[in-house]
């Protein structure tokens, strides 16, 4: 098995541009700005709602004889395959957008760091 960052960074192996970093964002901060699960995948978007989706235990599964393919062979056939499908003509924030929060998070980080120095 592999955790939630484990994966993400193994699908931005296979398929983000060379050089691409992952950043973790405070869901409250994506929410005040008016970022929704709409345009971020596999987040709910600050619902109320119970996260079940992703809190499957596979012991189970695993016990009774399930096998796990790698991650990156996993990756690579389903990127292959949505290759085959119709795609969404703007999947995820547009770039603009991402760099705007990006910068806004980053600054919000420094600015913490700030106020917590105590010189």
């Amino acid at each position: 098995t592999f955790t939630w960052a484990e994966m993400l960074n193994a699908i931005a192996d296979v398929v983000a541009p060379p050089g691409t970093m992952l950043t973790w964002v405070d869901e409250s901060f994506l929410v005040e700005r008016g970022v929704d699960g709409s345009v971020v995948p596999l987040w709910d978007g600050g619902s109320d709602q119970p996260r079940w989706a992703m809190a499957a235990d596979p012991t189970r599964a695993l016990t009774a004889g399930l096998r796990l393919r790698p991650l990156a062979g996993t990756i690579r056939d389903t990127l292959a395959w949505t290759a085959t499908q119709t795609q969404p003509t703007t999947p995820g924030l547009p770039p603009e957008r991402e760099s705007e929060l990006l910068a806004a998070w980053a600054d919000s980080a420094r600015n913490c760091a700030r106020s917590s120095d105590p010189h």
